[in-house]
């Protein structure tokens, strides 16, 4: 009979050179099997440049990049508890983990690994679990997606993560009608706010929202809803945060009715500037090239520039710079 070899007896010291051997899946591995093992694994410094995460209807699906150029891709399986690693294409089934519940496996897998970040999360289904835990437990996150999930789930998980985040992605979920229930996290003090091109979006919502840089891909937004708002912010009224506002349109726009009342200053077409939208989270400014364009003041004497831009099928886009 073969003695098992106590190797978490070893001393620290005694200990590194086994590390050494190991491959980055073998220590995260090694990190599940107890909290001790996973405070040695912690010790040996794994270290991910990327992480993503997408929270299914029975299944979590998680990718590391690591510094070292590896890539993981991790598939939990609610249920069985089977966890499934993809590494280059190559399928690596782990049988269940005793005594170790999701929440656990997601955490441990965070903590040896180093992912002070999340890049990404999406909830894209409704999950046959309690998602909350996995949220609350989640380091600072870049981008979160959310669609296709009933709107309590999804103000309840946005509530949660909205302190973590700087930029939501808010697509069709299945009960949506207004955005009256999310008002708390349009007012919140976001870096950048996606709202799809179903979802119906009205001025007085667009007054509310308060992050950095708006894009809107719906069209309910007419020509004097967008005239208003122009107004408003021209008597320093809404959003002293924004610097960009993006909103898509359908072919009836008419040009006219957004500038009236605007005294607008008409930019040449042959003149070009350079707009830069702040640095968010881990991303550099942006620079955007505009040409021509409508220019108003703010009370302040705060310059904005309107540009509008026909895009494919017909689509009009506004686009709103606010110069520093």
């Amino acid at each position: 009979m073969t003695t098992p070899f106590p190797l978490l007896r070893l001393p620290r010291l005694a200990l590194i050179p086994v590390f050494q051997q190991m491959e980055p899946l073998g220590i995260i591995a090694f990190s599940l099997l107890s909290k001790r093992a996973m405070r040695l694994s912690q010790f040996f410094r794994l270290k991910s440049e990327v992480v993503s995460l997408v929270l299914g209807a029975n299944r979590i699906d998680m990718m590391v990049r690591l510094n070292c150029g590896l890539e993981l891709g991790l598939d939990y399986q609610i249920g069985n508890g089977r966890v499934i690693w993809w590494i280059h294409q190559k399928k690596i089934v782990w049988p269940k983990l005793r005594r170790l519940s999701m929440v656990d496996c997601i955490s441990r897998i965070i903590r040896v690994t180093h992912s002070n970040f999340i890049d990404d999360l999406s909830i894209f289904e409704v999950p046959r679990y309690d998602v909350f835990p996995i949220l609350g437990l989640l380091p600072t996150i870049h981008k979160v997606s959310v669609s296709n999930i009933p709107d309590t789930l999804a103000l309840g998980a946005l509530k949660i993560v909205l302190l973590k985040t700087s930029k939501l992605d808010l697509c069709p979920t299945y009960q949506l009608r207004s955005m009256e229930k999310f008002q708390e996290i349009l007012i919140a003090n976001l870096d950048v706010i996606n709202i799809s091109r179903d979802l119906p979006f009205t001025l007085d919502d667009l007054l509310m929202t308060n992050a950095i840089k708006i894009k809107l891909k719906n069209p309910t937004l007419k020509a004097k809803d967008l005239n208003r708002f122009f107004k408003l912010w021209m008597q320093n009224r809404c959003n002293p945060r924004m610097e960009y506002l993006s909103v898509w349109t359908d072919n009836f726009f008419r040009e006219d009715l957004l500038r009236n009342g605007l005294n607008a200053v008409q930019v040449s077409g042959g003149t070009t500037r350079t707009f830069r939208v702040s640095g968010y989270v881990k991303q550099q400014p942006i620079g955007k090239t505009i040409s021509g364009g409508f220019d108003i003041k703010r009370v302040d004497g705060t310059k904005g520039t309107i540009e509008i831009r026909k895009m494919l099928f017909r689509d009009i886009q506004i686009r709103f710079y606010v110069w520093p």
